[in-house]
Formats: structure tokens, sequence, C-alpha cells
């Protein structure tokens, strides 16, 4: 790629960052059945002679030679919903955070999803505000969601017992559900994205 090799470290860096966005969110929205999605910052995009535009995302495979393209196939729709997500939570870095943590926890097979799911919760509880102990103010998260903690005890035990990982620990975790979890993790968003008025279709 031409031009300036710092700007051009710059984009690169930029341009992923805003795709890690792009499947955190997808992730979230496509849950429970659609595949994870991940990014492969492995090829580039060369552009002469235009004028700077919006961003565009979507995505390139080999396959794509093969085959038309359709201008509605689900993908496209799913992408689109991601997208108008991450735009949303542009202010709520938390809320990012919690897409992150959450894409992280599908991806996890082993007790370290617990962990994960967990640390969503973590994140949805910094959004509502922090304690004189730097932890996440859980009563205004509960009452905001109009939730308690015993519905969030699950995640809890599973994201400590993760944390701090001992042979005992390790029995409990193995006899966890992890939809269980991910489910929990995942409503504790959808609460906080309605009660900020984000609609999503998840």
């Amino acid at each position: 790629m031409g031009g300036d090799p710092e700007q051009n470290e710059i984009a690169r860096a930029t341009a992923y960052t805003l795709a890690r966005a792009l499947i955190h969110a997808d992730a979230f929205l496509s849950f429970p059945t659609g595949i994870v999605l991940e990014v492969e910052p492995v090829t580039w995009l060369e552009v002469r002679d235009c004028v700077p535009m919006g961003v565009v995302s979507g995505y390139m495979h080999q396959t794509l030679a093969t085959a038309p393209l359709d201008s509605n196939h689900p993908d496209k729709i799913r992408l689109c919903g991601a997208a108008a997500l991450t735009r949303a939570l542009r202010e709520f870095p938390a809320l990012q955070f919690a897409l992150g943590d959450f894409y992280t926890a599908r991806r996890e097979v082993g007790p370290y999803s617990a962990f994960y799911a967990f640390r969503v919760l973590e994140d949805v509880g910094f959004h509502f505000g922090v304690t004189k102990n730097d932890k996440p103010d859980w009563d205004a998260m509960n009452a905001a969601l109009g939730t308690s903690k015993a519905k969030w005890n699950p995640l809890t035990e599973a994201g400590t017992g993760a944390r701090h990982l001992s042979g005992r620990k390790l029995t409990m975790l193995e006899t966890i559900d992890r939809a269980t979890l991910l489910c929990l993790a995942h409503e504790a968003v959808k609460l906080t994205l309605n009660k900020i008025g984000v609609g999503t279709s998840s």
C-alpha cells in the first residue's frame, strides 16, 4: 500500500478496531444460534482518487468469485443490524466492553466461558455506576433493571469460581449449564439496551 507508512498503520488499526466492534455486536445479536465471526486482518483495500465517504462494512471470501452477490442475503441484514448497534453504543463504553466480553464468552468452551459471562454482568454494573471500592454499583443496576441479586447469583458464583480456580471449583464449573450463563449475560445487556432506548431484533 502506498502513502505514509505511519498513516497506513493508523488506518489499518482503526479498521481492525471497527471490525472487532462489528463482530462483537453481531455475536450478541446472533445469539444463540448464529455462528460467531472472526476478524482476519490479512488483506488490504487500495483506494485512489476518491473523496472520503461513510464507513462501509462487509467481508470477502474466495467463494464470492464463484456465485453471484445477493443484495438481500441474510448476512447483510445481520451485519447491518450489528453496525447499527455499534453506532448506538458509541457513547456507552461499558456496554461496548459488555459486547466484547459476551463475544469472548461465546467463543470459550471451557471454564473461562463462565468468567467472561460474569464479566458481561460486571460491565453492565459499571454502566450504572461505580462504588467507593471501584466495584460495579449492583444496587443501582438492579433498581434500574427491576432485577435482584438472586437473579444474577448463578453468573456471580460461576464467574468467581472460574476466576479463582481450584480442584473443587473446577468440578463445580463442570456441572454448570453454559447455555444458562450465556442467556443470563445476554439478558443483562438486553435489559440495559431497553433501558437506554436502544432497540434490537435479538
